[in-house]
């Protein structure tokens, strides 16, 4: 985890959001890039003056980054890169993603609200559903700490594909976490043999890491509240999911959903992907 990018819009909970990932990298001993993504609306009749307004809009946006990392470095000294680029939130977080071999995605969960502030928010589910590294969502007020604990929500109806297993255990090896695994299969589901199979390679799986297999007994049909009951009774500190590996998990990051997720539980969501 070397590379960590940080989409800013200047608010308070992107500013948090980074806070939370200059201790990581420093942690880590990574690089975080930040980066801001601005909109830029093109009147129909074009003028020089509008190729002027975007330098000069480029040059205010690169100062306050620049001010933002200055911010950052007086309380955790990490190599810091900024980007500054016109166009559409999501393709650009996208494109440097790509572009920079990016590591990990750090997130906040709402945004400032208003224009230019409209980076996260809407933006931090849409780019969950696209992406292709993990993305690490960030609750209002949540500061970096150690992770002890973190819980894995598992639907067994999918085997894991190794390589975001791998990528699990990557994450609690930098704390020596413990993995809750929780089966939010309803307990009313008799398991098949497919079930069965994708149970014990994930047993198999983290065998040389610290963790538990719970199969809670509650009959509770909301998802969310099952969770975050869990990691709230377990008193943990990062909750993992993977938001592609079955119905019942993509349908937690619809916008309203992913919100109530990363607040609710008050403490960071890990999101691998495929």
């Amino acid at each position: 985890m070397k590379k960590i990018l940080v989409p800013i819009d200047f608010s308070e909970i992107s500013e948090n959001a980074l806070n939370y990932a200059a201790g990581l990298a420093k942690f880590v001993n990574g690089k975080l890039i930040l980066l801001h993504i601005y909109h830029v609306r093109v009147p129909a009749s074009e003028t020089p003056l509008l190729v002027l307004s975007l330098d000069d809009l480029e040059k205010e946006n690169m100062l306050l980054l620049k001010k933002l990392s200055e911010k950052i470095n007086r309380q955790e000294a990490v190599e810091t890169e900024l980007i500054v680029r016109p166009g559409f939130v999501v393709e650009g977080i996208i494109s440097i993603v790509s572009e920079k071999k990016i590591d990990l995605v750090v997130m906040g969960i709402t945004g400032a609200g208003k224009p230019p502030g409209v980076l996260i928010g809407s933006n931090t589910t849409s780019f969950i559903k696209k992406a292709t590294v993990p993305v690490l969502v960030i609750p209002k007020n949540v500061s970096f700490g150690r992770i002890r604990k973190i819980v894995f929500a598992y639907d067994y109806k999918k085997v894991v594909a190794p390589t975001l297993l791998v990528k699990l255990k990557e994450f609690a090896a930098l704390f020596n976490s413990e993995i809750l695994v929780v089966d939010i299969v309803k307990p009313a589901e008799v398991p098949d043999f497919n079930q069965a199979v994708a149970g014990m390679m994930l047993e198999h799986s983290l065998v040389d890491v610290r963790h538990t297999l719970y199969f809670p007994s509650d009959e509770d049909d909301n998802l969310v509240q099952q969770i975050d009951s869990f990691v709230e009774s377990h008193d943990a500190d990062l909750l993992v999911m993977l938001p592609d590996s079955h119905k019942s998990l993509r349908e937690l990051f619809h916008r309203s959903n992913t919100k109530r997720m990363a607040f609710h539980t008050r403490v960071p969501l890990l999101t691998l992907h495929y």
